[in-house]
């Protein structure tokens, strides 16, 4: 599910040159209408996704929210951009969009999300 959204929002990005700040502006279902095995909820801002765990998901991590944010290169909004997800800090030259919103332990999160 995360990949199909992922997609939308570099689509938005690309022939539009920002980033959508919610849902409804990027033209997909709302936070509760994003639900699947593990989550309850997607919730898009300012081009980040902030996804609230839930239904079948482990106890330690019910309605906890794991944040996964695009990355873009400062001042050339034709430069591709990225993903950084959880506590993962973006690399010099480029810039993170949206609020960071996880509050996942690093513990349970993968390495990619934990900014090791």
């Amino acid at each position: 599910m995360a990949d199909e959204l992922k997609t939308s929002i570099k689509d938005y990005y690309k022939f539009k040159g920002l980033f959508p700040r919610d849902n409804a502006q990027a033209g997909i279902p709302m936070p509760n209408q994003l639900i699947g095995n593990y989550v309850s909820s997607i919730e898009l801002s300012e081009g980040a996704f902030h996804i609230t765990m839930g239904n079948k998901v482990n106890i330690n991590l019910k309605d906890k929210v794991l944040t996964l944010r695009p990355v873009v290169v400062a001042g050339s909004p034709a430069s591709p951009f990225s993903w950084l997800c959880g506590y993962s800090q973006a690399v010099s030259g480029m810039t993170a969009m949206g609020d960071n919103r996880t509050d996942i332990e690093k513990a349970f999160l993968p390495a990619a999300c934990r900014d090791i």
